[in-house]
């Protein structure tokens, strides 16, 4: 008889790639069992109906020891605890106040780690200060700026949390090897099991005739993500109204290949392109994990603002296309970043990288998704070498049985 899986807490940032990433350790998993999962509230009202384990809304840290106190985890996965603060969810004292309580509570505690052990400590000539500091109002910024500088003379701390440096560090896809990183255990994770059959993927399914539908052909969906994060970094890459231009012209691109375009973004997004796209476009501000998992692989090509969002690994693990108009805000803000990420995450392999300012080609896109379809194979195959999220539960209960 197998051992019993752990009992685990999984605590979820607002981010959505974190919240995919928990969804990633608990699908097809024995681990999923005893699993718990605590989400903020609003993430937590729009996915209620589709989560895999039992799941309770938090807004403060107190919400976070009573479930401690109801379910006793084994293992606490903080996914991100650096995103806990940066998220403004909880104050950086009071996510040094949970983690010391949930190591009182006997527990092994893990979280994930967006920067790549970045987060600690950067020099000031590897942060662009405008990307950094132009999320916040004007009359702030010049004091930011400031405070920045006073504080860079250490480094820049991406995440005040000192608590954080001494868990276990958890990657989705491999651990990073850059010299100079923090100590710390860092531990890599994949799930297979969401890599789907030959024959149900979006690209064969979709490509060509298109999907029957009422009798009729359903012409292939392009997705667009773009998250707020994006957004704003092309708002002070571009401009904002240049950007939204050059957005506006690349989905009337693909409505005249006779595509179905869909954006996925903010809610602000949403508004801003009201009325300037074509009636083809659908916009979407708000939708359950689910559905988005389910749009993002029955589409033909998806098309990302950011090269290392989380909602990538899924397309690549099917051997689905990605195309790439930017390398995203954290390569755009961190100078050592995209190197790092690039050979942690896709074995130093790069993903098809297209110029927004040039229009879209149906047969110029499906060469070149061809073309790098070895390479999203063999960086699945980097990610294979890490263990599944029952491995990893297997590993840590062990550890902890032998202490």
């Amino acid at each position: 008889m197998a051992p019993r899986p752990p009992r685990s807490l999984i605590i979820v940032s607002r981010d959505y790639g974190e919240l995919g990433l928990a969804c990633s350790l608990l699908h097809g998993q024995r681990l999923a069992r005893e699993a718990t999962l605590l989400l903020p509230g609003s993430l937590y009202f729009e996915n209620e109906r589709n989560l895999p384990v039992n799941a309770y809304p938090y807004s403060k840290a107190r919400d976070i020891r009573e479930v401690v106190a109801a379910t006793r985890p084994e293992l606490v996965f903080l996914l991100s605890g650096y995103l806990l603060s940066n998220d403004g969810l909880l104050s950086p004292g009071a996510v040094e106040e949970l983690v010391e309580h949930l190591e009182e509570s006997g527990a092994t505690l893990l979280t994930s780690d967006p920067f790549l052990g970045m987060a600690a400590n950067l020099d000031l000539g590897q942060v662009d200060m405008e990307m950094l500091v132009a999320r916040y109002p004007r009359w702030y910024r010049p004091l930011l700026r400031l405070l920045l500088r006073i504080r860079s003379r250490g480094g820049v701390e991406l995440c005040a949390v000192p608590a954080l440096r001494r868990l276990i560090h958890l990657y989705p896809t491999a651990v990073p090897r850059a010299e100079g990183l923090p100590e710390a255990r860092r531990l890599s994770v994949f799930n297979p099991i969401p890599v789907l059959p030959a024959g149900n993927r979006g690209d064969e399914r979709l490509a060509g005739e298109g999907e029957a539908h009422g009798g009729e052909a359903t012409p292939p969906r392009w997705l667009f993500l773009l998250s707020s994060a994006d957004l704003h970094g092309q708002s002070v890459q571009t401009g904002l109204l240049d950007f939204l231009d050059l957005l506006v012209a690349r989905l009337a691109d693909a409505v005249e290949l006779g595509r179905r375009p869909s954006v996925i973004g903010s809610q602000r997004l949403a508004e801003l392109l009201a009325g300037r796209v074509p009636d083809e476009v659908e916009l979407v501000s708000t939708c359950s994990f689910a559905d988005f998992t389910q749009r993002l692989l029955e589409a033909e090509f998806a098309f990302y603002w950011n090269a290392f969002s989380h909602s990538v690994l899924l397309r690549v693990a099917n051997g689905l296309p990605v195309f790439l108009f930017d390398r995203g805000h954290l390569a755009q803000t961190v100078a050592p970043f995209q190197a790092a990420a690039l050979a942690c995450h896709f074995a130093g392999i790069g993903l098809p990288e297209l110029d927004q300012r040039e229009p879209l080609d149906a047969d110029d896109l499906a060469q070149r998704a061809s073309a790098a379809a070895g390479d999203l194979r063999a960086i699945l195959a980097h990610w294979l070498a890490s263990p599944t999220p029952d491995e990893l539960g297997a590993l840590l209960q062990a550890e902890r049985a032998e202490a």
